[in-house]
């Protein structure tokens, strides 16, 4: 939780160039200690977490719960790791369709968040499969595309 409360530190409008950062992004676990943190200087940061990090072969409805358990937690902002590992096998990913609908489903069902989807182009690499991940990604419910 020091970690999480220096990286708070650093990010607000207590840093060097006296400007807060839009969010900061932390392992799940760690999204109460960050929001509280947020919350003592007094900050507007936006928290961000992962799930399916950083594999991409989670199931559904795992994903759902701890996309669930990210924004009970406090979460503003979710970063979903797709299935990448199937776009280089086949050129495609029903599952990943599947993990961005099911997210997408309970940020609404809890009224707020954002959805944001890696891609990881580090992985796909060529500009066919991440055209295709990004297309399925943003049919599917994502608010935002990263691309690692």
């Amino acid at each position: 939780e020091d970690k999480v409360k220096e990286l708070v530190q650093k990010g607000s409008i207590a840093n060097s160039l006296q400007t807060e950062v839009a969010a900061v992004c932390v392992y799940p676990e760690f999204v109460c200690a960050a929001k509280e943190q947020i919350a003592a200087l007094g900050g507007q940061m936006r928290v961000a977490t992962v799930v399916n990090f950083p594999s991409g072969d989670g199931e559904v409805e795992q994903i759902k719960v701890d996309t669930q358990g990210a924004l009970e937690a406090g979460a503003d902002e979710i970063d979903l790791v797709i299935c990448y590992k199937d776009y280089l096998q086949s050129g495609t990913s029903s599952r990943s369709c599947q993990l961005v609908r099911g997210a997408k489903e309970v940020i609404q069902q809890h009224g707020r968040g954002c959805l944001k989807v890696i891609l990881e182009t580090g992985e796909l690499k060529s500009s066919d499969l991440i055209q295709k991940a990004a297309e399925d990604a943003l049919q599917h419910g994502a608010d935002f595309l990263k691309t690692s």
